[in-house]
């Protein structure tokens, strides 16, 4: 079935206003628009983001579906108009021809051949923008090694010390605000892993798993499958294997069930900082892992490498440069790092926490194959247990998870409510809502209010 006409009210990127959906595109968003289609949804969501789609109406529609599931509101073709509306987009009466269209488009037995098509495309968008910047860079060559010397060498100290004649970047909270993405979660590269755009410690002692665990991770957003409670989206991933033996890396990645086509490993770092940046420059990847941390620093020279463990001055620097290329190339960037042998914790200068945008701290849990991970961020997020499975890790202790982030939510905030409960707590709005069920009904919780509608929640030893 051809791909519905799709039209936006204003969009100044194009002069005639409509838009030709490619078949796949519309074929994904109608499955997604369909209320009882929930695993679909979100396969869609977990393996694709806006920018896969080709025009602004199907990536505003796409932002749409995604905002409802976020805030666990129902999802269907006339709750994503009526938001599309409110921002101004669909609003004329062709808004309803055009969700119509989608729907007509959906097809469930096609479904996952019409979602990698769509990923293939996005790929294909990257790679021709990757070769159209390197014929760039190439007739950027066409100049005398003396030119390119002082451009460098500029550059650099553009990044080092902004020059006094630009002068601050000022905006109002309002300003911010305008660009809806500024108020959107960061997007998930790994599930309780790794964010786009963003940096995470993760620091486990030696030999307790934490290469492993990276492994898994990374592993699966070559695949684009499932790790622990949700999907990672697909993409490339580099590995700066600077601990470990590139023959325990291959046999490591091969345990996992990598794409070895889209693992991408660094052995070597000669100018380290610049060469750390040029290979994410180069690849591109959704997900960037440093291994170790401890190991990277010894690449460094004696100006750049700190004195020891406290320095945290010198640690604030290092990181600081590891922590850019996440932001300039939408990254999501993980640092292994040693910890501590008494408790877990990382190893080192508070420094090296404080640029970070998310800790992960790994120690023994309770069975002996459990993993406890501690996690604290810039943005909420939740501790949580794992179990290895063979090549895999599951999320451990299963139905009692819930129970123990409901129980915790409600000691830190007495007398919350059911909406808040289900707006705070990390899970499936209808897995929580039985998690309240089964603590009132185990007396563990008390309800303090008026029912369902009106509850006031706090924990039986209040």
């Amino acid at each position: 079935m051809t791909a519905p006409s799709l039209s936006v009210v204003p969009e100044p990127e194009v002069a005639d206003g409509s838009f030709a959906a490619p078949a796949c595109e519309a074929a994904v968003l109608g499955i997604a628009l369909i209320p009882a289609e929930e695993a679909h949804r979100d396969e869609l969501l977990a393996r694709a983001t806006a920018e896969a789609f080709t025009d602004p109406v199907t990536r505003a529609i796409f932002r749409a579906i995604a905002a409802r599931v976020e805030r666990e509101a129902e999802v269907d073709g006339a709750t994503v108009l009526e938001d599309l509306r409110a921002q101004g987009i669909l609003s004329g009466p062709e808004g309803f021809d055009t969700i119509i269209g989608l729907q007509d488009a959906a097809s469930r037995a096609s479904f996952r051949a019409n979602l990698q098509e769509l990923l293939d495309r996005r790929e294909r968008r990257i790679r021709e923008n990757h070769a159209r910047d390197t014929l760039r860079d190439i007739a950027d060559l066409a100049v005398s090694i003396d030119e390119l010397r002082e451009r460098d060498e500029a550059r650099h100290a553009a990044v080092a010390k902004p020059a006094r004649s630009r002068g601050p970047e000022i905006l109002t909270l309002a300003e911010l605000a305008a660009d809806p993405s500024m108020l959107a979660p960061p997007e998930v590269v790994v599930p309780r892993i790794a964010w786009r755009g963003r940096t995470t410690l993760f620091a486990a002692r030696e030999k307790l798993g934490k290469s492993t665990l990276a492994r898994a991770a990374a592993a699966a957003v070559t695949r684009g499958r499932k790790f622990l409670d949700r999907w990672a989206p697909e993409g490339e991933v580099l590995w700066f294997a600077l601990e470990e033996h590139p023959s325990d890396v291959a046999r490591g990645f091969s345990q996992v069930d990598a794409d070895p086509a889209r693992v991408h490993v660094v052995t070597r770092l000669a100018g380290s900082f610049d060469d750390y940046r040029a290979a994410i420059a180069a690849v591109r990847p959704r997900l960037a892992v440093l291994d170790t941390l401890t190991a990277f620093v010894r690449f460094l020279g004696d100006r750049d490498r700190p004195e020891s463990e406290g320095d945290n001055l010198r640690w604030a620097a290092v990181v600081q440069r590891l922590v850019e290329p996440a932001h300039e190339f939408d990254a999501g960037v993980l640092l292994l790092h040693h910890g501590r042998r008494e408790d877990g914790r990382y190893r080192g200068a508070t420094a090296i926490g404080g640029e970070v945008d998310v800790i992960l701290e790994m120690d023994e849990g309770a069975d002996p194959g459990e993993r406890k991970i501690r996690a604290v961020g810039r943005f909420p997020m939740e501790s949580f247990a794992v179990r290895r499975t063979g090549s895999e890790f599951e999320l451990a202790g299963g139905e009692l998870a819930v129970d123990a982030r409901v129980l915790v939510h409600v000691s830190r905030s007495p007398r919350c409510s059911q909406r808040e409960v289900e707006s705070s707590v990390t899970g499936r709005a209808k897995d929580i809502r039985e998690a309240v069920e089964r603590l009132l009904a185990a007396g563990t919780l008390v309800d303090e209010g008026a029912g369902a509608t009106g509850r006031k929640l706090v924990l039986a030893s209040n």
